[in-house]
């Protein structure tokens, strides 16, 4: 058997098993599409082979992590299932790990102008998000790491295949809290988001006259400070969407008499320029010089107990 034979029995009879032991994985299209790629090939076949067994490594880990994330995870429809009250306990345990840390993060969403107001918003809300400087995310993820509540399967880190960090985020008696990264520079906010429920990753870009327009801090009715996302630009956010909860939001915002006209009246909707799953990130940047048929991509996936079969076959 040559090499051009030998290559398109490996791939034949590993999309078999595939697709026998995972549902059909792997449409006929892309079988034919990997053989032509890997067959035509001329570098040497040793070389191939451990090519693909890299690549076989690094989509094994991947697909670990991401049936972590879809057995464990809740549906991301219906998440409105957290009290105001367990959000606000739970604001205030992490600002008690980040306060002997000098380490900040903005509290964002809808629960901001209640927490000001010291109201209950008498609804539920569906998490707790937060934003914070990039720079400090290294330092974010030890803290919460060391206060055991870090959950490497909801880290962006471990599942976004470009290595750009998008943020993470931890369960908090029960209530989900996002931790997600920003920077600012030259005149340019950057914020990015991950959604661990289902993998998105997300850009969004903005120009800012200063950083105090995005985040800030606000005196509480409570008698306490507050680091969070400017009241700004959660209201344009809200008027955006408007959905009813929303607009009660606006009402909310607006009641706090905290709101700046100079920066409402400058700072725009921020302009989105990604929103993608992790795993389809930067897959020329993943493959290398070689853009990899999608093929592969299903190919590689599986247990690191496939893995063995994976090697086998070449």
């Amino acid at each position: 058997m040559d090499k051009k034979e030998q290559i398109t029995t490996n791939i034949m009879q590993l999309a078999e098993t595939l697709n026998a032991r995972y549902g059909n994985i792997i449409p006929k299209e892309k079988v034919g599409e990997a053989i032509e790629r890997f067959s035509g090939s001329e570098e040497d076949y040793d070389i191939i082979m451990s090519k693909v067994s890299q690549l076989a490594m690094n989509y094994v880990v991947n697909y670990q992590k991401n049936q972590v994330l879809t057995n464990d995870l809740p549906k991301e429809e219906g998440r409105d299932s957290q009290t105001f009250a367990g959000i606000r306990n739970v604001y205030q345990k992490v600002q008690q790990l980040l306060a002997s840390n000098e380490t900040k993060v903005y509290l964002a969403g809808g629960v901001v102008p209640y927490l000001l107001l010291n109201q209950d918003s008498n609804r539920l809300h569906d998490d707790m998000d937060t934003v914070a400087r990039m720079e400090d995310m290294p330092k974010l993820r030890l803290l919460f790491q060391q206060a055991g509540w870090y959950d490497p399967s909801w880290d962006s880190l471990n599942i976004a295949q470009d290595g750009q960090d998008y943020g993470f985020e931890v369960k908090i008696d029960g209530v989900p809290v996002g931790i997600y990264p920003f920077t600012y520079e030259d005149g340019l906010l950057t914020q990015y988001t991950y959604d661990p429920y289902n993998t998105a990753c997300k850009i969004k870009e903005m120009p800012l006259h200063e950083l105090s327009d995005y985040v800030t801090t606000y005196p509480s009715k409570d008698g306490k400070v507050y680091d969070m996302m400017s009241l700004e630009y959660i209201k344009k956010s809200k008027e955006k969407v408007n959905r009813q909860k929303d607009i009660q939001d606006v009402v909310k915002i607006e009641e706090t008499g905290l709101l700046r006209k100079e920066v409402e009246d400058r700072i725009f909707p921020p302009r989105e320029i990604q929103n993608k799953k992790a795993q389809s990130l930067n897959t020329e940047k993943t493959m290398g010089n070689a853009t990899i048929p999608a093929l592969l991509s299903a190919m590689v996936v599986g247990s690191f107990i496939l893995l063995g079969t994976v090697l086998f076959f070449f």
